[in-house]
């Protein structure tokens, strides 16, 4: 998945990192101690929230135009979530059990889907071909019987 931010349509490795931790989040609640193959056991849960909040940081940072306030509103609030969590030094929160049925683990995944689904949005939108209607003078479109600036003619 290429992502990019309002007016970029260069992938980026910070954008494509911040996903991947995000998608990693998401998944947390199915790792389990005897899972090695997952990249959340490598740092643990508490590690991939730390590993969020340096692409988190490092995304923001790294580009000359910030992501859509859609993006922005869906990470700041998966951070907000991440750092009451960090904050709340509850060890109980990072058992597996908890990452898989506590409330806290169900609201932290679903605004991390969001979070995903506004990079997603994002794509499509710079991929979707340019409006085929364009506005012509005071609103007029070649097919809206409106009438024409002088030298234009439907089509």
């Amino acid at each position: 998945m290429s992502i990019g931010t309002n007016g970029s349509k260069r992938p980026d490795g910070r954008s494509s990192r911040l996903v991947e931790i995000l998608t990693l989040l998401a998944s947390i609640p199915e790792s389990g101690p005897s899972d090695h193959s997952d990249h959340s056991n490598q740092y643990g849960a508490q590690g991939l929230v730390v590993e969020f909040d340096e692409a988190y940081t490092c995304f923001v940072e790294g580009f000359e135009q910030l992501p859509s306030e859609s993006q922005m509103i869906a990470l700041q609030a998966v951070d907000t979530k991440l750092s009451a969590m960090i904050g709340a030094k509850d060890a109980t929160l990072w058992t597996l059990r908890a990452r898989r049925e506590d409330q806290i683990w169900v609201e932290a995944r679903q605004l991390v889907d969001v979070a995903i689904e506004s990079f997603a949005r994002s794509e499509c939108a710079e991929a979707a071909p340019p409006h085929s209607g364009a506005t012509l003078n005071s609103g007029a479109t070649p097919n809206s019987g409106a009438p024409l600036p002088s030298g234009s003619s439907k089509k």
